[in-house]
């Protein structure tokens, strides 16, 4: 894949429940995907009873927007430029006026469907599969390319903890709950090393459970999950054409 490669993910929502969904595209030419380029399908409300949600790390909120369709009044069309049209889908407040707000690649956002649904992303695939996480907090994140991966293609760099402090944590729908895995370095006992295929080398770098035994999981394409990295670091996925 190319940064030159136009694509979408139709991402399934589960009915009346929150999912983490990903944003795993760029604009054309490349740069964050406005809200606006966000679209939706199936059952997804057109009334404002569906919403997408994000973390703003300029306000250190959530910001929420809801979805109006086009039969409603109050809502610019965001493909209307002078803003002539009060008619026309979009993302907006509760009054339906809209809201302008962009999304990184690599980041990750809640949605809800009560009904259930889907949510479009589409765009510009990227090159960089590279994440920056923040300092001392949790990120919501995603595979910036859409396929799924395996746990163990995630490589940390920067200050990413090789010692366990850090951690990935995301949904597994058959167990209903959050699953967790923390990083262990090439120096830490007890972790295979996943490229080991008969785990004759009880070293390597990769994602165990707190006793540094290794973790076997994937990540959805269009799945968000948690990253915490308490000195901040990144994130960096396998680009599935060149790697």
């Amino acid at each position: 894949m190319s940064s030159n490669i136009v694509g979408y993910e139709k991402i399934g929502l589960e009915a009346n429940a929150m999912d983490i969904l990903a944003v795993q595209f760029q604009t054309v030419g490349g740069g964050e995907v406005s809200i606006q380029d966000i679209t939706v399908d199936g059952q997804f409300s057109e009334l404002g009873g569906d919403w997408i949600q994000w973390w703003d790390p300029v306000t250190r909120k959530y910001q929420k927007a809801f979805y109006w369709g086009e039969s409603v009044d109050g809502v610019f069309d965001p493909s209307d430029e002078d803003y002539e049209n009060p008619l026309g889908a979009g993302w907006g407040d509760p009054d339906q006026y809209i809201i302008e707000a962009t999304l990184k690649p690599g980041q990750a956002f809640w949605s809800q469907a009560v009904k259930s649904g889907k949510v479009v992303v589409s765009g510009e695939v990227v090159s960089d599969g590279t994440v920056t996480l923040g300092a001392n907090a949790m990120d919501l994140v995603c595979n910036p390319f859409p396929v799924d991966t395996d746990i163990q293609d995630i490589v940390p760099g920067g200050e990413f903890s090789e010692l366990g402090g850090d951690w990935i944590q995301w949904w597994d729908p058959e167990t209903r709950k959050y699953q967790k895995a923390f990083y262990w370095g090439e120096s830490v006992d007890g972790v295979f090393d996943p490229a080991d295929e008969d785990y004759e080398n009880p070293l390597g770098a990769g994602w165990g459970d707190p006793d540094q035994y290794i973790v076997e999981a994937t990540i959805k394409a269009g799945q968000g999950f948690w990253s915490q990295a308490v000195k901040g670091g990144t994130l960096t996925f396998k680009n599935p054409v060149t790697e």
